[in-house]
């Protein structure tokens, strides 16, 4: 192919800066992989095939490991079509080239590989756009993951700052298509989705690509449910760590705290010692590739039931600050003391919950 005024200024890049440009073309592109006209149905296989390759694409640009160069291998291999639709013909090479470009052995080739790409590329918006990202590129080192600056900086003569992917108006295939929705508007405003949960589903097997996007789908769901749980855990420890950390006196009335009773002292201390038991088994079923349903509904109902008690546990430390009135409390010593219990183990009663909450989640995308 003769390069253009598209690619010629390309010529002298860094191939590891061009592999980055790709994508965030290809990126660009992505939405008129689903053209509103034609009158053809959605071909939601077709959507996926390049959604796929983007999301490996991007995610071997964070993280080169031979997990993510294998993804991006497979993944690049199913897409690049060409269409009656000159615009989703070249959205479609571009997902291609993303992912492609990145696992060619030969440097020639994946410099043409992209090039090419580029060229098929019609509107003058990429190109302008694309001048930027080479300039935020070359102040940054050369292997830096793509960058999470919105997709689009500059004015536009073509396309929306805030063009989304779509749809037709079909609430299940909404439903399917959820996770790429909040992914794509993740690039689009430059919060991008978190780097492991778009590794998780990058590495999502061939077999289940290829069994239809209801297989597709039903896993992400499963892997996003795994991964909330995760996040909700890590908290609840960072939590527990943080009432271990509180003195005892401020949980048992020393420091001229309003004194509660060793009762309902040594019920809390049990009732953390029970969220550590719960968490650990927790922990260890989630890392199951094959979790048990049963056992999470059993520790989620515990977590909850324990939740329950720290609730009641904060209403005593409030009547007991009520009951002891002015006496106790006009010591800004024994009012922080007080205060800080009760925020500390409501915070920690939230997460207990928030965390049963995930797990009853995962349980029904596991379902």
């Amino acid at each position: 192919m003769e390069y253009t005024h598209k690619t010629q200024w390309l010529q002298d890049a860094q191939l590891e800066q061009l592999q980055v440009l790709m994508v965030r073309y290809a990126l660009r592109a992505f939405p008129a992989i689903c053209p509103k006209s034609g009158g053809r149905p959605f071909d939601e296989q077709f959507f996926l095939r390049h959604a796929r390759s983007l999301i490996a694409a991007c995610c071997f640009l964070a993280d080169r490991s031979e997990e993510t160069h294998a993804a991006a291998a497979f993944a690049a291999f199913a897409a690049g079509d060409f269409t009656r639709n000159k615009l989703q013909t070249a959205a479609s090479i571009a997902a291609e080239a993303a992912s492609k470009s990145l696992v060619l052995g030969d440097e020639g080739e994946a410099r043409d590989t992209i090039l090419n790409a580029i060229e098929l590329l019609p509107l003058t918006d990429f190109f302008e756009q694309s001048k930027w990202d080479l300039e935020q590129l070359q102040r940054k080192p050369v292997r830096s993951p793509i960058s999470p600056s919105p997709l689009w900086t500059v004015p536009l003569l073509h396309f929306s700052a805030d063009q989304k992917i779509p749809l037709p108006n079909d609430h299940e295939l909404k439903s399917r298509l959820s996770f790429w929705l909040e992914w794509y508007q993740g690039f689009l405003d430059g919060k991008l989705v978190d780097w492991e949960l778009q590794r998780r589903v990058a590495l999502i097997d061939d077999a289940i690509w290829d069994a239809g996007p209801e297989a597709v789908a039903a896993e992400i769901e499963r892997i996003r449910g795994r991964y909330e749980l995760e996040q909700e855990v890590a908290r609840l420890k960072e939590q527990l760590a943080t009432v271990e950390r509180t003195p005892t006196a401020a949980l048992i009335g020393d420091n001229g705290g309003p004194p509660l009773e060793d009762a309902a002292a040594r019920a809390l201390e049990t009732d953390l010692a029970l969220i550590w038991k719960q968490v650990e088994e927790l922990e260890e079923e989630i890392a199951k590739p094959s979790p048990s349903p049963s056992l999470l509904e059993k520790i989620a109902k515990a977590l909850w039931e324990i939740s329950l008690r720290m609730a009641a546990y904060c209403g005593s430390v409030a009547d007991g600050m009520i009951r002891e009135g002015s006496k106790e409390l006009a010591k800004a010593g024994a009012k922080w003391t007080a205060r800080a219990t009760a925020v500390t183990i409501t915070a920690q009663t939230e997460d207990v919950q928030s965390v049963a909450k995930a797990i009853w989640a995962f349980v029904n995308a596991l379902q």
